[in-house]
């Protein structure tokens, strides 16, 4: 406060890692020339700053960071733990600014937006499963049609250019699909089972048992 009295138009503030609100409020303030306003902010934080720098910067920051859970680390060499009486200095002044109401405002918060992030990761997931599920279902219809068109390829034409062609393509899109999951489903010789086959038709067969995919 004293120096934006003198006309600084800004500060760079330990305290405000610790009561960032308190301390935009008094900047505010004397920008707005509400000098009484800032002065009572200013004294509401005076034993804040104090114990703030009762140790050798930022040694008593990081400490009261750590102590509101707030991501500060841990103190490196050559700083070291701050001296118990001194550390109880900082501990009064944060329970008299009420920043434990803060940190637990703060916890809350963060807890708020990290759910919020994971809502949003898991709806854009869905978003991306429901568009991809549309794509590869209209695919798997050209697929079907080509499956079709290569059983019609007459046997003495297997081997020509086109019908080779044909192959290398359906092929190139199979190995597409299989990179993003899409998988045959086998069938044939296998259990019916809903959850997985579309039943088209019964057919009596020498080769497989009632309930069994034919073909």
């Amino acid at each position: 406060l004293p120096l934006m009295a003198v006309g600084a138009t800004g500060v760079i503030s330990a305290s405000a890692n610790i009561d960032a609100r308190r301390m935009v409020l008094m900047v505010d303030s004397v920008l707005n020339d509400d000098y009484t306003r800032a002065m009572e902010l200013h004294y509401e934080m005076v034993e804040l700053i104090r114990a703030l720098f009762i140790e050798s910067n930022p040694v008593p920051v990081k400490t009261a960071m750590n102590l509101m859970g707030l991501p500060a680390g841990p103190l490196r060499h050559p700083l070291c733990e701050m001296k118990p009486e001194n550390l109880e200095v900082l501990k009064k002044a944060l329970k008299d600014l009420r920043i434990e109401e803060l940190e637990d405002k703060v916890k809350r918060q963060l807890a708020e937006f990290e759910n919020f992030r994971k809502r949003t990761d898991k709806e854009k997931a869905m978003m991306f499963e429901t568009g991809a599920k549309s794509v590869v279902e209209k695919i798997l219809q050209v697929v079907d049609n080509f499956e079709r068109g290569l059983a019609t390829i007459p046997e003495d034409d297997e081997n020509s250019a086109f019908a080779n062609g044909m192959k290398m393509i359906y092929k190139q899109m199979m190995d597409e699909l299989d990179k993003i999951g899409v998988k045959p489903i086998e069938a044939v010789g296998q259990e019916f089972d809903p959850n997985f086959h579309n039943a088209v038709m019964q057919v009596e067969s020498e080769e497989y048992e009632e309930g069994i995919v034919a073909q």
